[in-house]
């Protein structure tokens, strides 16, 4: 059985949500990010998480490494804005790669969306409370069925090691000779 196959399938995230926007919608965007609070949810916005002196694009890569969900709001100024289409994208590699749901879509205004997320459902604003529930209920639903998965697939893991396994916490900033645990290069 080789490292990679001990390793768990899903790596805790900081953030449940990464808001990503168009500076137009700013005030949809921090509306949303607060009644995703009051239900519960930690939020990654911009505006909390940016400070004077940070580095933007370091900040922003964090931020959507880790988070579990991306809400890309949808509007005529979000779908015409190279930032927003670069979150997006980013996010839509790793919903490829690991085959969970990671963008929900919301749309703030009727817009042209982008032809690779015209298959996704997404949650209409127009109609607040309910576009906000919709979210909401996603980000509950699309969490469990992760949560299900990594205690089955967990529960299989004691069943077939016999030995205690060590894991390393790092960063990709993390030097390669640091990865070396009892002998095991973690790759």
């Amino acid at each position: 059985m080789s490292v990679k196959d001990q390793m768990p399938e899903e790596t805790p995230k900081l953030f449940d949500a990464f808001i990503s926007y168009s500076s137009h919608d700013s005030n949809v965007a921090t509306r949303l990010e607060e009644e995703l609070r009051q239900e519960g949810f930690v939020v990654w916005l911009d505006k909390r998480e940016v400070l004077v002196g940070h580095n933007i694009v370091e900040r922003v890569g964090l931020g959507i490494s880790d988070s579990r969900f991306m809400i890309v709001l949808l509007s005529s100024s979000s779908i015409q804005s190279e930032w927003v289409k670069r979150e997006w994208t980013t996010a839509y590699i790793t919903e490829i790669e690991s085959k969970d749901v990671v963008i929900l879509s919301a749309l703030v205004e009727p817009c042209s969306i982008p032809a690779v997320l015209q298959s996704k459902k997404y949650a209409n604003l127009a109609n607040w409370g309910t576009g906000v529930q919709e979210i909401v209920s996603a980000m509950r639903g699309h969490s469990s069925v992760i949560a299900l998965r990594t205690q089955k697939t967990t529960h299989v893991r004691r069943e077939i090691i016999s030995e205690p396994v060590h894991f390393a916490v790092f960063s990709p900033a993390t030097p390669l000779a640091e990865l070396f645990i009892g002998g095991v290069l973690f790759t």
